[in-house]
């Protein structure tokens, strides 16, 4: 199972940043008062896997925007996950388990797990928003609570 989270690296994911507080708007400094948000935030992501075996070496990335197929198939799937499956799981039997992202159904990607025989789980047997089932989803809940 595995999931990435995107972290804005301006702090305007942050509840109490969006707004500012006086009892006189005159004194407000105008770089406060008028803080234009840009379209595309710089973002750090960070992605993870988890297994009954342990947790990946997470992988971080910063862009714009969100990770294409390429990317993920390098950087992920056969820089650290596909060694993590041969050392904690050669001789068991797996169901890999992405998020629905776009990149992790790629046709590159389908193309090469299925070319290592690693089975994953079909995008239309995966069900979205279900983070009862995908436990990963706690931990990002958490991190977010920090």
């Amino acid at each position: 199972m595995n999931d990435e989270k995107y972290f804005s690296l301006s702090n305007v994911d942050i509840p109490g940043n969006a707004y500012y507080y006086t009892s006189d708007k005159s004194i407000a400094q105008p770089d406060i008062k008028d803080k234009n948000k840009m379209k595309y935030e710089p973002k750090i992501m960070l992605w993870l896997a988890v297994s009954s075996k342990g947790i990946l070496e997470p992988y971080v990335h910063r862009s714009k925007s969100a990770i294409g197929g390429d990317i993920y198939l390098n950087q992920c799937v056969k820089s650290k996950l596909i060694p993590f499956i041969e050392k904690h799981h050669s001789n068991d039997e797996i169901l890999f388990w992405p998020d629905l992202s776009k990149a992790h159904y790629s046709k590159e990607v389908l193309d090469y797990l299925e070319s290592i025989s690693v089975p994953i789980v079909p995008k239309i047997n995966n069900p979205p928003n279900i983070s009862q089932g995908r436990p990963i989803e706690d931990f990002w809940g958490v991190l977010a609570q920090l």
